[in-house]
């Protein structure tokens, strides 16, 4: 506990309600039994009377309630037995975790106004993202490469690095980067006390180690810690564009950089160091280093022990993150992603996987993977280039306009008619959609025709608002007859090349081609339900704009009658 002063930060009523607002809704209630609706739905007039009671909290300590932390289990994997196998989630006193929101906003505007925070640092920071150093990693790999120059990546895990930090050493680590007084004061007192609960009126365990789970200040706080390591590195290392990139970091994932053995040394000097001030360790079952460049390589080893080597890692959302990989990837590897979207929107709907692609996308407003990926790029592109020149990812930009992501992006962009150019001046989103609805529906097919003349235009391009349904069954209901996905004659002829004219209805008299219209609102055998779910249109177009539940309900029963009336004629 800071001793230095006993002054406390005092929170306005404009901070409070702020921060109130950006509480997360739908969320558990606290031991207590508070939820944030709670406090939102009144904020009006509790606004006043929140700030006082945080005030008074900072000024004479945390109520014994505040200091409560749930702890909620989870399985990740392996014997259940082992408590190491379960990660643990804490549920904090809602009070307590608005005044983390709050301490967090000043610590973050002090250090991002101060320059207290890293470059390397991206973890947690607004207008930073993983994608960031996910580029910037790509970019150096590929100048490596290009230049046949030599590279090496450690990837660090630290052994439950959050629960680790001692607290006095965190304090003094705010007051030597020059937070001031008061903020590490209060800081202070929110950390004075905290009891860990498994139940509301059960015993409770006191916390003295680490950063308190489920709070919102400990992203924060805990980059603080990890941006020591980029502080005190004496490596220069890899160049991109104007700046040297020795690391990068995203709150407690490490990928140190170097270009030769002996850079590589001073990274893993610098990390025992840091280890050692901090009490963290790390996990070298988890810790992985990867060359680039075919040379002879070097032996990696952190306090004595082997580091592993690996040909492939999976850096932060790497794999996801299509924004950094999508424009490099070929057109063969698109179809399989999106033969994975056809597959998942065909179980989304729950209709047969043979429903072309154009009528899936339709109902729910998705574009092909590739396409959303371009836009993610372009965005991103976008944003970049209106960034600081000093970001790493700014300097990746640059460096990749000729060759790597930024060229294969421009190329990527200019097949579908969007040069450089025009990046700027158009909505993206918007282009693209039309460019896609265009191609996919030049030469419509017998089942796009009845969508187009039946059932709803294509534009605006939005998902349908029966989707929007509870019930399952009903939005599945709904899906089969907007786009031709069911079992009557018309559909199941087709199957077996019987002539349109002669998918006559099984269920009624009248001769007629059991198609959509006739079965929902000609058909004689279901005239009794059309009365009961007050059924008065006179066309499919008017039928679909309803989008109801009770229009759902309708389709579904319609669906279960005519089965139940095939069964009975086949006895």
């Amino acid at each position: 506990m800071p001793a230095a002063s006993s002054q406390v930060c005092a929170f306005s009523i404009s901070e409070v309600k702020t921060e109130l607002r950006k509480l997360g809704t739908g969320k558990a209630a606290d031991l207590m039994g508070l939820t944030v609706e709670l406090l939102r739905w009144g904020v009006l007039f509790l606004v006043s009377f929140i700030t006082q009671c945080i005030n008074r909290a900072c000024a004479d300590g945390l109520p014994e309630e505040w200091t409560w932390r749930g702890v909620v289990p989870l399985h990740k994997a392996g014997p259940k037995r082992d408590p190491y196998n379960y990660r643990t989630i804490m549920v904090a006193n809602l009070f307590s975790k608005l005044l983390g929101r709050l301490l967090d906003a000043r610590l973050t505007t002090w250090c991002e106004s101060s320059g207290a925070r890293a470059s390397a640092q991206a973890g947690f920071r607004q207008g930073f993202t993983t994608i960031d150093h996910a580029l910037t990693l790509r970019t150096v790999m590929e100048g490596a490469r290009r230049l046949k120059n030599l590279l090496y990546v450690l990837f660090v895990d630290f052994a439950k690095a959050f629960d680790s930090i001692p607290r006095i050493w965190l304090w003094e680590r705010l007051l030597a980067i020059g937070v001031p007084q008061d903020l590490v004061n209060t800081i202070a007192v929110l950390y004075s006390r905290v009891i860990v609960k498994a139940r509301p009126q059960g015993l409770g365990v006191s916390s003295t180690l680490g950063v308190i789970q489920g709070c919102p200040l400990p992203p924060c706080l805990f980059g603080l810690v990890i941006d020591e390591l980029f502080w005190n590195n004496q490596v220069t290392c890899a160049v991109l564009g104007d700046i040297h990139v020795p690391m990068l970091l995203f709150a407690d994932d490490v990928a140190l950089i170097a270009t030769s053995q002996a850079e590589m040394q001073q990274h893993l000097k610098g990390l025992e160091d840091f280890c050692s001030k901090t009490s963290m360790k790390v996990n070298l079952a988890k810790t992985l280093w990867l060359q680039v460049g075919s040379s002879p390589g070097i032996s990696v080893e952190f306090q004595g022990q082997p580091v592993d080597k690996c040909k492939v890692y999976k850096y932060l959302v790497v794999l996801y993150g299509a924004t950094t990989w999508g424009p490099s990837l070929p057109k063969t590897s698109w179809k399989k992603l999106e033969s994975l979207q056809k597959s998942f929107l065909s179980e989304e709907l729950g209709v047969r996987s043979q429903i072309p692609n154009s009528l899936l996308r339709a109902e729910t407003a998705r574009l092909p993977l590739g396409i959303e990926a371009l836009i993610e790029s372009i965005t991103y592109a976008r944003r970049l280039r209106n960034q600081a020149s000093d970001r790493y990812s700014t300097q990746a930009l640059k460096a990749s306009r000729s060759h790597g992501w930024y060229a294969d992006l421009t190329r990527w962009a200019a097949r579908w008619g969007l040069s450089e150019s025009f990046w700027d001046s158009v909505d993206i989103r918007e282009e693209l959609t039309h460019l896609v609805v265009r191609k996919l529906w030049h030469e419509p097919s017998p089942r796009q025709c009845y969508y187009l003349r039946d059932i709803s235009p294509l534009l605006p391009y939005k998902e349908k608002p029966y989707l929007s349904i509870n019930d399952r069954k009903v939005r599945h209901a709904f899906a089969r007859f907007r786009i031709s996905a069911h079992t009557l004659n018309v559909e199941e002829g087709r199957w077996k090349n019987i002539p349109r004219e002669d998918r006559i209805c099984s269920v009624c008299t009248l001769g007629k081609v059991e198609d959509e219209y006739h079965t929902l609102l000609v058909c004689p055998g279901f005239s009794d339900l059309r009365e009961s779910f007050h059924i008065s249109a006179t066309n499919l177009k008017e039928l679909f704009a309803l989008q109801t539940l009770s229009l759902g309900l309708f389709i579904l029963t319609v669906e279960k009658a005519r089965q139940l009336a095939l069964q009975n004629s086949n006895v």
